[in-house]
């Protein structure tokens, strides 16, 4: 049975259900229930004031899966679960930092179909990188060489927006009426670092690769499936990215 979680991030309960319901068959994931990004944005338009509390923006003009048959009966309990749990809290938050308070979405797999996933340079692109998924810019996608995640969506603003209120860095994600122990303030990654500087491993990291690994692993740790000793020293390098605090 899926929790009772009054207020979250912000959100009133009965719209926080009706937002997952969009996003588990927006974005849907074996998981988690519904893919973080899409959860994220939503939550977004939620604290901008171009849609705004009142949710009137839920509705099947913005949102197509809310024309599919039986939409109503949809079940988020997963999605709700999963986003209710300190690890869902987490993940939600340092995605949400990532999308930097994005409203719209468009399916990352239409936008490459029609040839328009790389055209704008604000699209922000669901790609794994070193096993944590990521919400990258063209430059950056095609900089480290990953590749889209397909089942998730791709963000973007669409046209001028107010500022979002960064509702991930205050009580993230703790429903009212609860207590939840405080997270530690984590420094950010050396994955954050070298992905904003447009490089996965950034010549110092290279360096220090060189002297710990030799040439031959670093060689094998730059292709698509690493060796097992690279997965573990990267492994290493790739903590929780998330660094603010619950």
């Amino acid at each position: 049975m899926a929790p009772n979680i009054g207020t979250m991030y912000g959100v009133p309960e009965n719209t926080f259900r009706r937002m997952l319901q969009v996003a588990t068959l927006e974005a849907r994931d074996p998981t988690r229930g519904a893919m973080p990004g899409t959860v994220a944005s939503m939550i977004n338009r939620y604290h901008n004031p171009d849609y705004g509390s009142n949710a009137s923006w839920i509705n099947p003009a913005q949102y197509a899966a809310m024309k599919a048959p039986g939409f109503g009966q949809v079940d988020p309990g997963k999605a709700l679960g999963y986003y209710s749990s300190d690890k869902g809290r987490q993940e939600l938050g340092r995605v949400a930092k990532e999308l930097g308070g994005k409203t719209d979405f468009r399916s990352t797999s239409y936008l490459k179909d029609i040839g328009q996933l790389m055209s704008h340079p604000d699209n922000l692109i669901p790609a794994m990188v070193g096993g944590v998924q990521r919400y990258l810019n063209p430059q950056q996608l095609k900089t480290l060489g990953a590749s889209p995640n397909l089942s998730e969506n791709t963000f973007f603003n669409e046209g001028k927006r107010s500022p979002t209120k960064k509702w991930w860095e205050s009580s993230l994600g703790a429903p009212t009426g609860t207590s939840t122990s405080a997270a530690p303030a984590q420094a950010s990654t050396a994955l954050d670092t070298l992905i904003s500087a447009g490089n996965l491993f950034g010549q110092n990291a290279v360096e220090e690769m060189k002297g710990q690994l030799g040439l031959e692993l670093l060689a094998k740790q730059l292709q698509p499936q690493p060796s097992s000793v690279a997965n573990a020293f990267l492994a290493s390098m790739l903590q929780d990215p998330y660094s603010a605090q619950i």
